[in-house]
């Protein structure tokens, strides 16, 4: 993964924007590496297809990284991952084997 190729920002309005990457791994990264956030600020992220209006493109969940400690070694099990993640909102992946974490997706 190097690219690194630019991009270019347009401005819809006073809180949406339109992000160009010059490559495709930029986009992938940018999608994939969040939550992003700037001046304190959460940075909700999605891909607009060709024929949608950017302004009309629902911008209402984040995907977040949950880590868990000091869970006791016996519950440290997928279903019990899965019920602490659902719990909180809805699990995007679960990678429970490596680290005790798992990626949330968050409604608002």
């Amino acid at each position: 993964m190097n690219p690194g190729r630019g991009m270019e920002v347009l401005r819809i309005n006073n809180e949406r924007f339109l992000i160009f990457f010059n490559h495709k791994i930029d986009l992938t990264r940018t999608l994939e590496g969040g939550p992003w956030i700037f001046d304190m600020q959460l940075i909700l992220l999605s891909s607009v297809e060709e024929h949608q209006d950017p302004s009309e493109v629902a911008l209402d969940n984040c995907n977040f990284n949950v880590h868990i400690h000091d869970l006791p070694f016996r519950q440290r099990t997928t279903t019990i991952a899965l019920h602490i993640g659902n719990s909180l909102g809805k699990v995007h992946d679960l990678n429970w084997e490596e680290g005790n974490k798992f990626r949330l997706q968050q409604s608002r």
